[in-house]
């Protein structure tokens, strides 16, 4: 009897929750957690008023700038595991931001506009597994220990502009197990940033600008040893370079080594499309290397001498029209003096007759 009304008192109790859930956002179940979902509503602080024990608070795709002095404590997330806050414009966290939050395991800050890190905002959470920093401003982390928490497992730093990371970075992160770098601007990274790390499993560097020297042979070597999962990022630049110099010299064709030294002006070979596509400096481009002046000159003079070439052709042209209408008129007088009696020409006709005929008219004629 008394079971069955403590368990109606608790029914109650989790309907008002939900009906006291804030306007805009969704209560619901996130695997077997209890959610609060507000999402893309537009905000700009984190919001009060919640049901009491949310264990998932997801306020992602929002606009807030900043976590206050103790203000998740405040507005009752005590007993908050997963607290998702990627995807807004988040600067600043107080150096309290995240005291008082002792059940939480997983912390999404990632996509927001952080430049910093503070070694004390995580330090007391015993509970603290996942942590992502991803896509954030980090140029430089600083010296000595980036982080400190005791019970880490996962850190997410890739794609932070992070172009250095000195020797004590991860120090205070005993229990780190995977550690992502990727889509950052470092040139090498040490083994000894990574000797403090001893239960590390997983390490991620891709799309780094890494120099392929004795350094990053050096930490391969360390992490192969230690049992480590790591894929080289240099192994993947020579496969590249031998696809490359495949496509550009083949196999067939032997040619001594002084050749195969000889730069090839203003070629470009596109392995990624199987086409060889050739640069050439144009004739206008080569005299503006020579002299602007000329370069200015040069098409005027091209443009005169088009002139010149286009109005002879005209002339030539219509010399040869007048040419064929003049003998085209010839020809026309000529057939109407042969048909007409009127134009005869009496001393033409005198001049072409026979000599007898000649004879009897000039007889006559005296």
């Amino acid at each position: 009897m008394y079971l069955k009304l403590l368990l109606g008192f608790m029914f109650i109790l989790e309907i008002t929750a939900k009906i006291k859930c804030p306007g805009g956002c969704v209560c619901d179940d996130f695997k077997k957690l209890r959610r609060l979902k507000c999402s893309n509503k537009n905000l700009v602080t984190i919001i009060g008023g919640i049901p009491q024990r949310v264990q998932v608070f997801d306020v992602s795709y929002n606009h807030i700038p900043q976590i206050g002095d103790h203000e998740l404590f405040d507005l009752g997330f005590t007993s908050m595991k997963i607290f998702n806050i990627s995807h807004n414009k988040l600067a600043h966290i107080h150096l309290n931001g995240f005291r008082g939050i002792n059940d939480i395991k997983t912390i999404d800050l990632s996509y927001n506009s952080l430049e910093y890190l503070l070694i004390a905002w995580f330090y007391d959470l015993s509970a603290l597994e996942e942590l992502y920093l991803n896509n954030n401003n980090f140029a430089s982390l600083g010296d000595g220990p980036i982080l400190e928490s005791a019970s880490l497992e996962i850190l997410d730093l890739s794609n932070s502009r992070i172009s250095h990371i000195k020797k004590g970075a991860f120090v205070k992160l005993p229990k780190l197990k995977k550690l992502s770098l990727d889509g950052n601007f470092l040139i090498q990274l040490n083994t000894v940033t990574l000797s403090s790390l001893n239960n590390l499993e997983m390490l991620s560097l891709q799309g780094n600008p890494l120099n392929c020297d004795k350094t990053t042979e050096a930490l391969k070597e360390y992490l192969l040893k230690s049992n480590v999962s790591y894929k080289d990022p240099c192994k993947k630049k020579v496969e590249n370079e031998k696809f490359q110099r495949i496509m550009m010299e083949p196999d067939s064709v032997e040619k001594n080594t002084w050749i195969l030294e000889e730069e090839v002006e203003n070629v470009v070979y596109n392995c990624t499309k199987s086409t060889v596509v050739e640069e050439r400096k144009g004739f206008l481009i080569r005299i503006v290397e020579l002299s602007p002046i000329l370069a200015i000159l040069t098409p005027f003079l091209i443009g005169t001498l088009f002139g010149l070439i286009l109005g002879c052709n005209v002339q030539i042209k219509s010399k040869q029209i007048r040419t064929k209408r003049r003998k085209r008129y010839s020809i026309i007088r000529r057939n109407q003096s042969d048909f007409n009696p009127l134009v005869l020409n009496c001393e033409n006709i005198f001049e072409s007759s026979p000599m007898p005929q000649r004879r009897w008219m000039e007889a006559h004629s005296l």
